[in-house]
């Protein structure tokens, strides 16, 4: 039967592209976006980018997602391969099942996040 395992990500930050929508078929939709999430460690500021993809139904929720909106974003992660030119190419993602919008104001484009809100 194997060992216990778990695969769950969970970041906050803020949206860095504008999310892009597509139709995969049978009424279903894919939306993909880039968060940057900030952390601190004595005095550097350290900066990941991380590459979002929701499916299904969350996508109707999120129609008005844009850069600069901060979210927190619940999933797990996944790897997968495509060929571009004859050549493999591997992409790491979180695919979401629960994208929370804190903030879709122009002044979540700030640096300082200011208060989270939990």
């Amino acid at each position: 039967m194997g060992f216990p395992s778990a695969n769950k990500a969970f970041v906050m930050g803020q949206v860095s592209s504008p999310p892009q929508i597509k139709d995969i078929g049978n009424g279903r939709s894919m939306m993909g976006f880039r968060l940057v999430s900030k952390r601190s460690w004595k005095d550097k500021e350290f900066q990941t980018t991380h590459r979002i993809t929701v499916f299904g139904n969350a996508v109707d929720g999120l129609r008005d997602l844009s850069e600069g909106s901060l979210v927190g974003v619940d999933g797990r992660i996944d790897n997968r391969q495509y060929e571009q030119n004859g050549e493999k190419k591997w992409i790491t993602e979180i695919v979401a099942n629960d994208v929370q919008v804190f903030s879709a104001t122009e002044s979540s484009k700030e640096e300082d996040f200011g208060e989270i809100p939990f």
